[in-house]
């Protein structure tokens, strides 16, 4: 069975791009195969998944299908959530921020049927949330 993430980031409600760069910073050093839209990702635990994101300067934000248990996974979705400010969220769970203030910035819609996503402050509680949430 199959299990996405997605990270993305808003302003007003609104969904707004950021750099490639942040992705490539935190995840390029595990990937294992790139194509158009999607990564394979392994890492030192030989733990693997696939992250779907637009070849562009500019991104909305991507995917994550399978996230591993891989301790270096969640450091890098960390790292890009605080850079970005962005929120992680999965379908009938929740959301995490990294920055209080990311929570001011999401769509009304997002926050009613997601509820008010919780702050995290290391990786560590980032993923304690998640596997509690899934």
């Amino acid at each position: 069975m199959s299990f996405e993430i997605y990270l993305d980031r808003f302003s007003n409600g609104e969904g707004v791009p950021f750099p490639i760069d942040v992705v490539e910073h935190a995840f390029g050093r595990f990937a294992e195969h790139r194509d158009s839209k999607c990564w394979v990702l392994t890492f030192l635990d030989d733990s693997r998944c696939e992250l779907f994101v637009d070849n562009a300067a500019l991104v909305r934000g991507f995917m994550v299908v399978r996230p591993p248990n891989s301790p270096a996974f969640w450091r890098a979705l960390f790292d890009v959530l605080k850079q970005t400010a962005g929120v992680l969220f999965w379908p009938g769970g929740g959301a995490v921020v990294a920055d209080q203030s990311a929570i001011l910035s999401l769509p009304k819609s997002m926050i009613e049927s997601l509820g008010t996503p919780i702050v995290a402050s290391t990786p560590q509680a980032m993923r304690e949330y998640f596997g509690r949430g899934r």
